[in-house]
């Protein structure tokens, strides 16, 4: 299981917002020999760009309730993904979605509570 964002999102009616990023917390995604992950899926014209899809593993001792940030810079397509205040990942798009202006939480049908949500464009 898992929770987690789509940003950048072009059509909120669409399954995965037209072209988006999409950036979880799996449990189940297995990165240098450990399991769980923080994974950025780019989606363009509502598929998954296969191309481009950074995993950062979790921390040691992390548990079911974690507090992640992203930092996206949409001019440049960089992501900095943090897990409980430590820095996990850098990730850069070398050709980043511009297009969109929504964001939209995702639980992918399990329990997952979203708390303190905050958006900041500058």
């Amino acid at each position: 299981g898992g929770a987690g964002l789509f940003l950048m999102g072009r059509d909120p009616k669409a399954v995965e917002h037209g072209d988006s990023y999409l950036v979880y917390v799996s449990r189940g995604t297995e990165v240098a020999g450990k399991k769980g992950a923080v994974c950025i899926g780019k989606f363009v014209n509502d598929k998954p760009e296969a191309s481009w899809s950074p995993k950062f593993a979790l921390p040691a001792g992390t548990n079911d309730w974690v507090s992640l940030k992203i930092l996206f810079t949409a001019s440049k397509g960089e992501f900095i993904i943090s897990i409980n205040g430590k820095t996990i990942g850098h990730a850069q798009d070398k050709s980043p979605i511009m297009t969109g202006n929504h964001v939209c939480l995702h639980s992918f049908g399990t329990a997952a509570r979203f708390r303190r949500v905050r958006f900041d464009r500058r």
